[in-house]
């Protein structure tokens, strides 16, 4: 059965706001069908989470297909123009199908006795309104408007508390430039559906890692996310392990130096540091517009580790992170021990054999 009264026979708009079909209901059922929604839509398989027209629209067109499954089409999803989608149904077509469309403040649903083969349609993101006439019923769709979801948003009396206001608001002051506004736009998007998705235990370890860095790192590592993560790109999860594993090695034995520390050490300029990173005689790893860091384990109580230097000639096709791999990673050649280890006991020779090896199989 459809959700809507037939009558009466001249079509009426029946809300402008969030209420939209509930108000088509007599009272006596509003309660129920709210409760019955609420508790539905957490038991179906398929809950849709589109952020935009064009993924509803889609979203929709591929899933009323399997739901239907007989034809002729009792349901049409139309754009009335690019900011408006129109869901329009045949309301006796829907009662023979035995499909029922309940539309809540934030969920759209279409119900059938197999769970299996009914959807529902997270709506956060649109506004919407219902109209009804003895055949059709029909919901319009809109983008919400920021502005007045803001207003709404300080309007409550349950609010984030300040230091998230000010994270925002940091986040807000950074897109300003285009190139800008796309990275930030949809990395909020990835953080606000990894925070709904996330169970609060795992939210809990995740909020204790070490930095902020590390609370990403966590949130992507976790199962429940691996699955959509593959979804993108199959070789996601272990782009993440590759992370932070570039991080831990870059805390291994004492972290890193800034070039400032760096030149202190080896009692010479920023530049004549930055002129032997360019040729390749001290590691460094890049951190975008902060500049460079570098191990700090190269540097022994008179400046480089003795070497060290004709190590990083022979692994000079090699970048940064796979030099420092092999230094710090234990060697069959070295009998299990490190690089590293070798040439702070003076074991030169030994170490460049390694290296020869590694420098023509990227392995020893």
């Amino acid at each position: 059965m459809a959700c809507a009264r037939p009558e009466p026979s001249s079509p009426r708009q029946v809300d402008q706001g969030h209420n939209s079909l509930i108000m088509l209901l007599r009272k006596p059922f509003r309660e129920a069908v709210i409760m019955e929604t609420n508790e539905a839509a957490n038991k179906f398989e398929r809950v849709e989470k589109p952020k935009n027209l064009n993924e509803l629209h889609h979203s929709l067109v591929e899933n009323l297909s399997r739901i239907e499954a007989k034809k002729p089409r009792s349901i049409d999803v139309s754009w009335r123009n690019k900011n408006e989608l129109v869901i329009r149904a045949k309301l006796n077509e829907l009662k023979q199908k035995k499909i029922t469309i309940v539309v809540m403040p934030d969920i759209l649903l279409f119900r059938k006795d197999d769970p299996s083969k009914s959807l529902a349609v997270d709506l956060k993101w649109f506004s919407h309104s219902a109209t009804n006439s003895r055949e059709y019923f029909e919901v319009k769709l809109v983008p919400k408007d920021v502005t007045d979801e803001l207003k709404l948003y300080f309007a409550t009396s349950t609010k984030a508390p300040p230091e998230t206001l000010y994270a925002a608001s940091r986040v807000l002051n950074t897109a300003v430039k285009p190139l800008q506004t796309v990275f930030v736009t949809r990395a909020l998007n990835a953080v606000a559906h990894l925070s709904e998705e996330l169970g609060e235990t795992f939210l809990a370890a995740a909020n204790a890692a070490p930095s902020d860095f590390y609370v990403l790192l966590r949130a992507l590592e976790n199962p429940e996310t691996a699955d959509e993560l593959r979804k993108h790109d199959p070789l996601l999860p272990a782009r993440i392990r590759g992370i932070e594993a570039k991080q831990k090695l870059l805390e291994i034995e004492g972290g890193s130096f800034g070039v400032e520390q760096v030149a202190k050490i080896l009692s010479i300029s920023r530049q004549a540091v930055d002129k032997r990173r360019r040729l390749g005689r001290l590691i460094a790893v890049s951190r975008g517009r902060r500049g460079y860091v570098y191990p700090a384990w190269q540097f022994g109580g008179s400046g480089l580790v003795p070497g060290l230097e004709r190590i990083l000639q022979i692994l000079h096709a090699h970048d940064a992170w796979m030099q420092i791999a092999f230094m710090l990673n234990a060697n069959t050649r070295l009998k299990g021990r490190r690089p590293l280890d070798e040439l702070r006991s003076g074991k030169v020779e030994s170490v460049l054999e390694a290296a020869r090896a590694y420098g023509e199989q990227g392995a020893a």
